[in-house]
């Protein structure tokens, strides 16, 4: 779910700081309530904060389909220890 006052509060450090925003989804992991965005979603955030005025790339992720996207392999591991 976008939020205006994400999209405001990271606009407005991201200027301050003269940032360029990176934005990579969430790669999902078994056990997590969290889900990744969908493209459009990361369409619509990226727009609104070029809309803006912030620097925005959006970087898509690799892997996820074997569990092996950032994220997900911590959480194998910290499985493993127990």
């Amino acid at each position: 779910m976008i939020l205006k006052k994400d999209i405001q509060g990271l606009s407005v450090i991201a200027k301050r700081v003269k940032a360029k925003v990176n934005l990579i989804g969430y790669n999902e992991v078994a056990d997590c309530a969290y889900r990744s965005p969908i493209k459009k979603e990361m369409d619509v955030f990226s727009q609104a904060l070029r809309n803006k005025g912030v620097r925005v790339t959006v970087r898509y992720s690799a892997g996820s389909d074997i569990s092996a996207a950032c994220g997900q392999l911590r959480l194998k591991k910290a499985s493993i220890k127990g």
